[in-house]
């Protein structure tokens, strides 16, 4: 679990640099893979071969507003907990192949992408919740976790993409069935 947290602080500390907006030279975008759709009960190709992918190259966005009625992610466990100030702009829930649905949704979280991995690899096992062996980049970061107790499983990517290098954009991922 440290040396998990060691590799994910190491890109966090790179990714803190990315603050400032626009695609000036440092700035990262990476273009993503696909992610562990496999772990996440998803099939690679269709509506899953998007996760993970972002503006590739492209300029940072600004944090999107809060919006005015809650956008109500009814499928998220209240025992997964997610840094106060989290917010959700978006539910993208996808019906894959098979007996399972894939919930997906997307959510601004305060702090860098750093800050959020310390606040998962912190708060997630005591309440249950494993994570994965997590992979990443600069400026992002992705991990699949699953609650030993319910069997919910699921993955995330945080990604540093907006202008405001006080904010991550996080897609959080739950697969029923």
């Amino acid at each position: 679990m440290r040396r998990l947290l060691a590799s994910f602080l190491v890109v966090g500390a790179m990714a803190g640099g990315l603050a400032s907006c626009g695609t000036e030279p440092g700035r990262a975008t990476v273009d993503r893979a696909a992610g562990e759709a496999a772990a996440a009960g998803g099939e690679q190709g269709g509506a899953d071969a998007d996760f993970g992918r972002g503006p590739a190259g492209g300029p940072c966005r600004p944090v999107p507003a809060q919006p005015a009625r809650a956008v109500a992610l009814g499928w998220l466990p209240p025992g997964l907990p997610l840094p106060a100030g989290t917010y959700a702009t978006e539910e993208l829930t996808r019906t894959p192949a098979g007996d399972s649905v894939a919930h997906r949704g997307l959510l601004v979280v305060p702090g860098t992408v750093a800050d959020f991995l310390r606040f998962a690899v912190a708060s997630w096992p005591p309440r249950g919740w494993r994570l994965g062996r997590g992979e990443s980049e600069r400026g992002e970061a992705e991990d699949t976790f699953v609650n030993d107790h319910t069997g919910a499983r699921g993955r995330f990517r945080v990604r540093s993409a907006y202008c405001n290098g006080h904010r991550a954009e996080l897609l959080l991922q739950l697969v029923d069935g």
